[in-house]
């Protein structure tokens, strides 16, 4: 599989359980360095490196349409919403914790 057609609409779900978490870090963690054709490879420039974590924790939390469903959830999906804004970007994230989503 090429770059993002490993878990389609839900770039980061390395282990294909709808959610972008732990264990989806752990396995890109331990794939780090060369990496041709490896799932753990989300742009798929055959390497895993800082790119891949950066797509992975933007992506983090359970799959779906990012900024359909309140609370976000995901760390896109507040980004989406917020910006950059350091504030709000907490604030949304802080909301998504207190609502039980990862």
């Amino acid at each position: 599989m090429g770059a993002y057609e490993h878990s389609p609409g839900c770039i980061g779900d390395i282990d294909d359980d709808q959610v972008v978490n732990t264990a989806d870090l752990i396995l890109l963690l331990g794939a780090w360095g060369p990496c041709p054709g490896c799932p753990e490879d989300l742009n798929g420039d055959d390497i895993v490196n800082t790119a891949d974590l950066l797509l992975l924790l933007g992506n983090w939390g359970p799959c779906g349409s990012p900024g359909t469903i309140s609370p976000p959830q995901s760390v896109q999906d507040c980004i989406q919403r917020y910006g950059f804004d350091p504030e709000k970007l907490a604030a949304c994230i802080e909301g998504m914790i207190k609502a039980g989503t990862p």
